[in-house]
């Protein structure tokens, strides 16, 4: 594995880690930017930290609990650490 590839997996591992640290902070009402692209947000407000929208491959959008959200991170973490051994 060359450097670029192991940067590109150190930097989706911190991604996610952050993206899970979020999660534990979100609560119904919280405000949110949501991105619309080329730099542009929009304001929002939560208004159910319990289920999440995930994209699990070529556009399919499912509901998943909070829980299952933080399981699939956690996978995709140790996937990239063993990568990275």
């Amino acid at each position: 594995m060359d450097e670029n590839q192991i940067a590109l997996l150190e930097n989706r591992r911190v991604e996610l880690l952050l993206i899970k640290a979020s999660l534990e902070d979100l609560k119904e009402n919280s405000e949110l930017l949501i991105p619309l692209g080329a730099g542009i947000y929009a304001k929002a407000k939560l208004t159910d930290a319990k289920e999440f929208l995930v994209n699990v491959g070529s556009n399919v959008i499912v509901k998943k609990s909070i829980d299952k959200v933080k399981e699939m991170i956690d996978s995709e973490i140790k996937e990239i650490e063993k990568l990275l051994e």
